[in-house]
């Protein structure tokens, strides 16, 4: 019942119509008002105030509800902020930031995050999906960063479902392997060899412990697809969960979401970082550098 509260949506003839009544029960108080105070009655006046009082509540609400998120529009407004606002800076922490150890107090707090990735996204308005691509510092002398990782997955949020998507460049995923992709490298073996540590854990995170669905591990597909990004031909790695039936309202929910996918991805680059692009320089490179990279042979 609340869950159908929360998506509630009035037609706009009914909205019409609550106006057209707010408006004309103002005028008609705002006429007593004036009458009153013609007249000089201080009980028609002491109505006209005491209906004001009963009018106030009531256009508040109108208006809260006037304005609230509703319906599909709803939906919508809600998945675009966990694209802008939620993932961003949790997956902007695919690596660790270096810090110094402190002795906890009742008075101490503790220090900011310093995240030095950046996470680019390439939503539309109104599309529930999205490719997120993130620059990951990996290598650094002090406070100075060497090296750059690249990351590229798309993600679709279906309401109580997710879609996630880690793509790799095929010369690359086949440089890992000598050279010897081919239909191996499409029924996904090729990504099973890569990555044996990272698949088992994120398939089994949560089926223990929690079984519900909201708390299921992904389930990763046996074929893999290609698809082609920046001119360059990109073997992808699919697999999905399910969601809880609140994901979308749930600030818990979304942010489980969001370190879990960010946990994730920082075993996918632990484990085989030679398979992502790389990217010297302290600046943080965005998409155009890393088409420039990507173009490019693979390391050796």
């Amino acid at each position: 019942m609340f869950r159908d509260f929360k998506t509630l949506t009035l037609p706009f003839s009914t909205k019409i119509a609550v106006v057209i009544l707010l408006l004309m029960s103002v005028a008609a108080n705002l006429v007593l008002f004036g009458w009153g105070l013609m007249r000089d009655s201080s009980s028609l006046l002491s109505s006209t105030i005491e209906l004001f009082g009963v009018l106030l509540p009531v256009i508040l609400v109108a208006v809260v509800l006037g304005r609230a998120d509703s319906g599909v529009s709803a939906l919508k407004r809600r998945t675009e902020t966990l694209y802008l606002k939620v993932l961003p800076p949790v997956l902007a922490g695919v690596v660790d930031s270096p810090g110094d150890f402190y002795a906890p107090g009742p008075r101490v707090r503790a220090p900011a995050a310093e995240r030095g990735g950046r996470v680019f996204v390439n939503l539309v308005r109104g599309e529930c999906h999205a490719d997120l691509l993130l620059a990951a510092p990996w290598r650094r002398e002090g406070d100075t960063v060497l090296e750059w990782k690249m990351m590229l997955v798309h993600l679709e949020v279906n309401v109580g479902r997710v879609n996630f998507s880690l793509l790799i460049p095929e010369d690359r995923l086949a440089h890992g392997r000598g050279g010897r992709a081919g239909r191996r490298a499409m029924d996904g073996q090729a990504f099973r060899d890569a990555f044996p540590h990272t698949l088992q854990g994120a398939s089994k995170a949560g089926a223990v412990v929690q079984p519900e669905k909201a708390n299921s591990g992904y389930t990763f597909l046996d074929e893999l697809i290609r698809r082609r990004i920046l001119g360059v031909e990109h073997l992808v790695l699919v697999a999905n969960k399910f969601l809880s039936d609140e994901f979308l309202w749930d600030s818990a929910s979304q942010l489980y979401f969001a370190q879990d996918l960010m946990f994730m991805l920082r075993a996918f680059l632990t484990e085989r970082p030679d398979l992502f692009v790389s990217i010297p320089g302290p600046a943080v490179p965005g998409p155009e550098a890393f088409a420039r990279a990507l173009a490019g042979p693979p390391a050796p």
